[in-house]
């Protein structure tokens, strides 16, 4: 006879919707961070090497504020999908499997941060 009864026996199926979703939006969240430095990497200014001061090539030294603009607003989407995953990720909390995870605190204090900066240097 085994300890536990019928009821006690785990019922579930499979991953659920929150679960599901808190996952899609983790994906999307690491997505878009990519995303936006990659975007924040090009709009840098370039650095002129010794074959282009050489033969006079035309080399961009400031930073390019179309490119920076969309690298700004994929860091603010990626806060908004930082915050939603969180608090997806806690209503989720009621399992002992269950984890919390911190990448998305790391990603919004990181689209905060981006933010605060690009308002002081850029605006």
């Amino acid at each position: 006879m085994d300890r536990y009864s019928k009821k006690d026996k785990d019922r579930r199926r499979g991953p659920d919707a929150i679960y599901k979703a808190v996952k899609s939006i983790l994906y999307t969240s690491w997505l878009t961070l990519l995303s936006a430095f990659i975007f924040w990497g090009l709009a840098k200014p370039k650095l002129v090497t010794y074959v282009e001061r050489r033969y006079g090539a035309t080399i961009r030294t400031t930073w390019d504020l179309g490119l920076l603009r969309v690298a700004y607003y994929l860091v603010i989407a990626l806060g908004v999908f930082a915050l939603l995953g969180a608090l997806f990720n806690l209503t989720r909390m009621k399992r002992k499997t269950d984890k919390f995870h911190y990448s998305f605190l790391f990603m919004f204090l990181l689209a905060v941060f981006a933010v605060f900066m690009y308002n002081i240097y850029f605006r």
